[in-house]
């Protein structure tokens, strides 16, 4: 088990250590997926128009936008994504909230 999950690590920067944050978007017309991942920080999802089909820890379900989903850090997580669809991300270090660090957000 712990040999999948290394495997499903997430290998991206989400930002930089001066600014721990990423945002990404999609809206296409054609068919896409977030393949199973994780990764140590936080994300804020935002599935603004559409049906989608979403994994949360091996679990898959339909959720319907608009609809925010927050997925703790360690999560697998994934998402299918269809013609039609909009979906915003952001991923960060839920620490740069604690205004303990110095980074470019504080």
């Amino acid at each position: 088990m712990k040999q999948q999950e290394e495997y499903l690590k997430e290998t991206a920067a989400h930002g930089t250590a001066i600014f721990p944050l990423a945002v990404y978007q999609w809206e296409r017309d054609m068919e896409d997926e977030v393949r199973l991942h994780w990764h140590k920080e936080t994300e804020m999802i935002f599935l603004e128009r559409g049906r989608f089909t979403v994994n949360l820890q091996m679990n898959e379900f339909q959720a319907e936008g608009p609809l925010f989903l927050f997925v703790n850090p360690g999560e697998i997580h994934g998402l299918k994504l269809a013609p039609g669809q909009k979906e915003s991300a952001v991923v960060f270090e839920l620490n740069m909230l604690s205004f303990s660090g110095l980074d470019g957000v504080q």
